[in-house]
């Protein structure tokens, strides 16, 4: 007997250590994880942090479920595992299980903290009206610093979720008051990036600037310094912004983004336009810093100045393909990408043209044309419409451009022997692919100055098709919105008015001058009239109005011709004028399956064969081929529109 009241303390004593010792163990991988997240170089939550809290919150199972959850700890286990999925930002899990913690423990000392993280969970979820009620009722308690600092927190993102400023900064100011060197240098950090986002970037400076008062974590303090740069250099402070880089990379612990810093100051050269200078440094951060976050940025650098002011595509496209094998988890990867695929239309339309012209000189001719001239020819029709440094600079550039080696691509195999065209068919071809380069200019890229370039070009080297109204028209609409040149674009008016009086362009600009009116007729079929209002409303850009209209005829007078009409509209809105992909392939898709033996069924199964946003270029160039077809051809009313990248023509008044 004596024995056995000795044995029961020995094995309420070995569980009760056992119970400790997990949450012990738990503990210390929630520390662990916080550890690595604060340190984590890009702020990420990688597979090794993951490990830590998902081991915590294995543990803290274990200890709930083994000694039961109204055991002595089970209210840490709780917390711990609410606070774990928060980090490893299951945000949705974390508002579950904080649930839990407050309907199960309502009077534990724990209380406020399990508020607090609950809060910021709904704040990720962006249900702040109920976190702002959880916050508010922390101050009612009696709370220590280390709690009350991270609720003003908690606040301040709250009030910045909802772009209320002045609040936003008034709690991180509250937080920088009592909170810990790490707690206060987020929120001072916060602030500054407040200053930047709404331009005041005085102010950013000083605030960026005073992050380095407290014991920050490495990357904030990083990001606090990249940010007073970027704030110098938006001020126009080159000097400044040079200078605070520069002193970066005298400080040792900044040495694993040395490579982004440097390639930071080639962009500080970059902005003051200093592009020879830009591209020597970029080409230093490849060559010191290879398969870095910091190269791959040189290289995005880089190709932007070889596309846009050296005119060297072909460089350009190397090095945006450079930038995925440099660093693979750059965020410029997808831009580039972009890039390479514009840049492969460009250089193929190129290349095409100069294909053309050789072949039209050598049957004008009737003999071989030697490549330099082709070359020089082509130099008048393509590179004049490329936008390119200011002429003060073109020597500087040169220079620079002879003492760089860009690798290049291997070269391709020989192509074979070519079919001999015909004059009319190279003609043919030219006309398409000059049309196609402007409209790439337009469409791919919305650089207006060489869309001018290009559809001024074409119109001066084309005979009458039908594609030269639509050049002139195009013209109209450049100098008319984006040149605001209301003389040319007067100019150009008149002279669709008068060369084209009964072209589609033409009505457009009747109607904007109330040269034309809708039709009173009261026997008009009452979804036509909505639909020339639709169309109206397109023309003035509001297109979710004109959304509402069509959607409305498509489904009060479906299966009718106004029906199908307004399908496709709405289609094209969302494909051209809002590039929202998904609806127009759901909108597409309703065609096919509404309307499966029209053309526009045709049309939308193509689109939804081949999706935009993955080969738009492909579609801009075959959109300017198959409108070239001759009338004899006799193409569908609605297939002509649709490859002329415009609107079906409007019913006429």
């Amino acid at each position: 007997m004596y024995k056995r009241y000795l044995i029961y303390p020995l094995l309420l004593l070995i569980t009760c250590c056992a119970y400790y010792n997990t949450l012990f163990n738990a503990e210390e991988n929630y520390k662990n994880g916080m550890k690595k997240l604060e340190s984590s170089k890009d702020g990420k939550v990688t597979s090794d942090i993951q490990k830590d809290f998902n081991s915590t919150i294995d543990k803290c199972w274990k200890l709930i479920n083994i000694y039961s959850d109204s055991s002595r700890y089970a209210d840490d286990a709780l917390l711990l595992i609410g606070k774990s999925h928060f980090h490893i930002e299951e945000y949705v899990k974390s508002e579950r299980f904080l649930r839990q913690f407050i309907l199960r423990y309502p009077n534990s000392n724990l209380l406020p903290e399990a508020y607090l993280w609950l809060a910021r969970s709904l704040i990720k979820m962006h249900e702040e009206a109920e976190a702002l009620d959880f916050l508010n009722e922390i101050f009612t308690l009696n709370v220590g610093d280390d709690i009350a600092s991270l609720a003003y927190f908690a606040l301040g993102e709250l009030y910045r979720e909802q772009k209320e400023y002045d609040n936003t900064i008034d709690n991180f100011t509250k937080c920088l008051d009592i909170a810990d060197d790490n707690l206060a240098a987020q929120a001072q950090f916060a602030i500054g990036d407040i200053y930047f986002q709404q331009g005041d970037y005085e102010r950013a400076v000083l605030a960026f600037s005073a992050v380095r008062d407290f014991d920050a974590p490495l990357k904030i303090e990083f990001d606090a310094l990249i940010f007073k740069a970027d704030s110098y250099t938006l001020q126009n402070k080159f000097d400044l912004a040079v200078e605070t880089l520069q002193l970066m990379l005298r400080e040792s612990q900044f040495t694993d983004y040395f490579s982004v810093i440097e390639a930071k100051i080639g962009e500080c050269y970059y902005q003051q336009k200093d592009y020879d200078f830009a591209g020597r440094q970029y080409q230093y951060v490849l060559e010191t810093y290879p398969k870095t976050e910091g190269s791959a940025q040189a290289a995005f650098g880089f190709a932007k100045i070889m596309q846009y002011h050296f005119g060297d595509m072909d460089s350009a496209k190397t090095l945006y393909q450079l930038v995925k094998n440099e660093y693979r988890q750059s965020e410029l990867i997808e831009d580039a990408e972009k890039n390479v695929h514009t840049l492969q239309t460009y250089l193929k339309l190129k290349e095409s043209i100069t294909q053309d012209i050789e072949d039209l000189r050598t049957l004008e001719r009737g003999d071989e044309i030697e490549l330099d001239e082709v070359q020089e020819d082509e130099t008048e029709v393509i590179e004049d419409t490329l936008i390119t440094a200011p002429e003060t600079e073109v020597d500087t550039l040169t220079r620079g451009r002879e003492r760089r080696q860009i690798t290049r691509s291997k070269p391709k195999p020989p192509k074979p022997e070519r079919k001999i065209r015909s004059m009319e068919e190279i003609k043919e071809s030219l006309e398409k692919n000059r049309y196609a380069l402007a409209e790439f200019f337009l469409l791919n890229i919305q650089n207006y100055d060489s869309a001018r370039v290009a559809y001024t070009n074409f119109i001066a080297t084309t005979q009458d098709t039908l594609l030269k109204p639509k050049a002139y028209y195009t013209l109209y609409y450049i100098y008319s919105f984006q040149l605001k040149d209301p003389v040319t674009a007067d100019s150009l008016e008149k002279i669709i008015l008068e060369n084209y009086p009964e072209s589609q362009y033409a009505d457009y600009i009747k109607e904007k001058k109330g040269l034309v009116t809708f039709e009173t007729d009261t026997g008009m079929d009452p979804y036509h009239r909505l639909f020339l209002q639709a169309e109206s409303l397109l023309d003035q850009e509001e297109y979710q109005n004109a959304l509402e209209i069509l959607n409305q005829i498509a489904l009060e007078d479906s299966g009718s011709a106004w029906a199908k009409k307004s399908r496709y509209v709405t289609a094209w809105i969302y494909e051209k004028k809002l590039v929202d992909i998904p609806k127009a392939i759901a909108a597409y898709s309703v065609i096919v399956k509404e309307y499966p033996d029209s053309e526009l069924a045709k049309i939308a199964a193509n689109k939804i064969k081949i999706p935009v946003i993955e080969e738009g270029a492909k579609e801009d160039i075959q959109s300017a081929e198959d409108s070239t077809r001759t009338k004899e051809q006799d193409p569908s009313e609605e297939q002509q529109k649709e490859e002329q990248q415009l609107p079906p023509e409007k019913e006429k008044r």
